[in-house]
C-alpha cells in the first residue's frame, strides 16, 4: 500500500505531535543534534510566538526527545528506539508529506470520537419495546 505509514510512526504522531509546527520543530532539531537552540530563534524560524515555541520545547523535553540547559534546547532522544522512530518519521514525511499531515490533524479528532462513542447510548437488543 503506497500510503502505509509504519505503526510506530503512527503511534508517535498520535502521542507526540499536535501540529505541523511541532513536527517541523522536531525535525529541524533532529537534523543537527549538536546545535543548541533558544526558543526565540526557533520561533523566528517557524513563524510562531516565542511562548508557543517554548511550550512545544518543554513538552518535547518532558517526552524525552530534547535536552534543555542554560544554552538552550537540543535534540537528544533518551532512548535509541525513540531516535529510530523520529528518523523513520522524517523519512515518511519526505515521501508521504500529505499523509503525515492528515495523520497529525486527524489524530485528536479520532481519539475524541472514540472516547465519545464509549458513552453513546445504545438500545438494548434484549429489551422489549
Amino acid at each position: 500500500m503506497a500510503d502505509h505509514i509504519p505503526s510506530d510512526v503512527q503511534a508517535f504522531i498520535s502521542d507526540s505531535i499536535g501540529s505541523i509546527a511541532e513536527l517541523e520543530l522536531l525535525l529541524m532539531l533532529a537534523d543537527d543534534p549538536a546545535t543548541t537552540w533558544q526558543a526565540e530563534a526557533l520561533a523566528r524560524q517557524l513563524y510562531v510566538t516565542p511562548a508557543a515555541a517554548e511550550s512545544v520545547l518543554a513538552r518535547m523535553t518532558s517526552r524525552g526527545l530534547l535536552s534543555h540547559s542554560a544554552e538552550g534546547y537540543r535534540y537528544a532522544p533518551q532512548a535509541p528506539a525513540l531516535g529510530a522512530t523520529v528518523k523513520a518519521l522524517k523519512e515518511e514525511y519526505q515521501k508521504r508529506r500529505v499523509r503525515i499531515i492528515e495523520l497529525i490533524y486527524a489524530g485528536p479528532t479520532e481519539k475524541y470520537q472514540s472516547f465519545a462513542d464509549a458513552f453513546r447510548l445504545r438500545k438494548n437488543p434484549k429489551a422489549e419495546p
